[in-house]
């Protein structure tokens, strides 16, 4: 009996090829956009200047205190006293006399330490060099 081979067409080929090119295409526009959006949440601290008052600003996450988050976005110098940690210093701008770092939320004077509040998604953290 006659042996039959079938012959691969080059557009089969070509097809198989696109494909494949297509479906890695996909994966790394996947992954790229994975990590741009990751970098992006990062960019969303910063610090600036309004009226003459150095802030830092960042938004709020579930589950971790204001403090923990302001750590991984900012250096931070702190000292313990028996009401919590006391922020001194953030990005080497340091309390003085008259000048301190006070804690927002919301656009309201915290009521409680940044090391007890717990925030949220989608609280606006501030802190602001403010003259007392």
């Amino acid at each position: 009996m006659p042996t039959k081979v079938r012959t691969v067409k080059r557009d089969e080929t070509f097809s198989l090829i696109n494909v494949i090119a297509i479906i890695i295409l996909i994966v790394l526009v996947g992954l790229g956009g994975h990590f741009l959006g990751r970098f992006n949440q990062k960019e969303k601290t910063e610090t600036s200047q309004i009226s003459g008052v150095q802030t830092f600003t960042y938004e709020g996450e579930n589950g971790k205190s204001a403090l923990d988050l302001l750590k991984d976005k900012a250096k931070v110098e702190t000292t313990d006293s028996s009401f919590g940690s006391f922020v001194v210093s953030i990005n080497g701008t340091s309390n003085s006399a008259d000048h301190f770092w006070m804690f927002y939320v919301n656009g309201n004077l915290a009521s409680t330490g940044a090391d007890q509040y717990q925030t949220k998604e989608g609280d606006k953290i501030e802190w602001r060099y403010e003259k007392l």
